[in-house]
Order: C-alpha cells, then structure tokens, then sequence
C-alpha cells in the first residue's frame, strides 16, 4: 500500500507516525493543496480540525500593530497542528501560509473525536504528540532563561543573516522574542559596542558572524 504518494517511503512514516494511525489520519481527512504564499488559516478562525502536512513547509506567522509580519514558527512533512483549538474550542492565534507548495490532510472535529474515542492508537498518539511539544516548549524556556536577552537577539539575527545584512527593526524583534522594545534596543547596542554588527534605518548588518554566533551559542551553567 502506498500511504503518501511522491518520494515518502512508509519507513519514514513509521519514524514519524505509527501506521495504523496514519492510516486512520488519512482515511478520516481530507487532502488539500495549497501553492507558495497562499493562506491555509487565519488568525481569529474558529476551526478546531487537526491538520498533518503531507509535503512542503508551512510557516506560522502574526501580524503586528504596524502591518508587518513575523514567523513564529514553521513546520514540515508529518508536522501536526490545530491541537491547541481542538482541545480548548479557542480560535486560531496565529495565520498559517503554504511556505512551498504544500500538501495536508485535515481531520474534522467530529471525526477526530471519533477517532480519539474508539481507537486506543490514535489516543495514545494523540497524549505522546501533546507530551514532546510541551517537552520541546519547556526545553525552548529553559534555553531562553539560560540565555540573556542579547544573546537571543544575537541568535535571532545569527538566523536571519544573509550577505551580512538584515531588514529588521527592533520592533520586529521584539515581537518574534517576545521582548520589549526596550529591551532590544539595549541588546542592539550592545552588539554594536562590541563591534559586531552595525545598524541602520531599517536594518542590521552582522559585521562578525562568526563571533556573535559563538556569543549567542554560549549557555550559561546550571546552579
């Protein structure tokens, strides 16, 4: 049986999600494609399906006070999401955008329920699914408080760095950091009395890569 059609064998799939689930998954969805830049939800959507990508990369973003646009997030081949509104009935806090051309399933709610009520397999997933995202969100915590402010805002732009420049205002870090502006602005200038990285009206250029990654790497020992 081939479970995905393309290039995905059913070994990675094992890897990622046991079969009889995927299975079930995709006899209970629906396939949906989407090309690059197109929206597949919306911030504010009440939707409370569970949705798994079959190929591409999605990216999550919020849109700020000003109009612009922050990833938050970003997710590929086996990713699920939606877990959050299907749970809690809370709408969707952030859009969803085919990054590439994108191929997904998407379970319903009553289907999903269905699924989680009558197959201990989809149960189980289900709890071991929620449990490594929260254990990846607490691991991302416990990095973010062994880490000061600079060094992430360092690291963010260590990530965002292409030919040495980098179009980005504070405020923009501030809202993919969740810091204050406050807090960027002192982190940007001290980075820059460093003599790593210089700043202009609307942009950041690294001028020492190599040397504000190794700062921005640097975890502070426990105790």
């Amino acid at each position: 049986m081939t479970i995905v059609p393309g290039d995905t064998s059913e070994a990675e799939i094992a890897d990622a999600i046991p079969a009889p689930v995927w299975r079930a998954l995709l006899d209970a969805g629906t396939e949906l494609k989407f090309a690059a830049g197109q929206l597949i939800h919306q911030a504010g959507d009440v939707d409370r399906s569970i949705t798994v990508i079959l190929a591409g990369q999605v990216r999550f973003r919020r849109i700020d006070e000003n109009g612009e646009e922050m990833t938050i997030a970003a997710g590929g081949r086996f990713r699920t999401f939606g877990e959050i509104p299907f749970l809690t009935g809370k709408f969707r806090t952030l859009d969803a955008v085919a990054e590439t051309t994108v191929r997904l399933t998407r379970i319903p709610f009553a289907k999903m329920q269905y699924l989680i009520d009558n197959n201990d397999d989809i149960r189980n997933w289900m709890m071991a699914n929620l449990a490594h995202s929260l254990n990846r969100a607490l691991e991302r915590l416990d990095e973010k408080l062994r880490r000061t402010a600079t060094q992430h805002v360092g690291q963010a732009l260590v990530d965002r760095n292409v030919g040495g420049r980098v179009s980005l205002r504070p405020s923009d870090l501030a809202l993919r950091l969740n810091f204050s502006r406050k807090t960027v602005n002192e982190a940007l200038r001290e980075l820059r009395e460093r003599g790593w990285i210089a700043t202009g009206y609307g942009t950041i250029t690294v001028l020492d890569h190599e040397k504000l990654a190794e700062y921005a790497r640097a975890i502070a020992p426990d105790g």
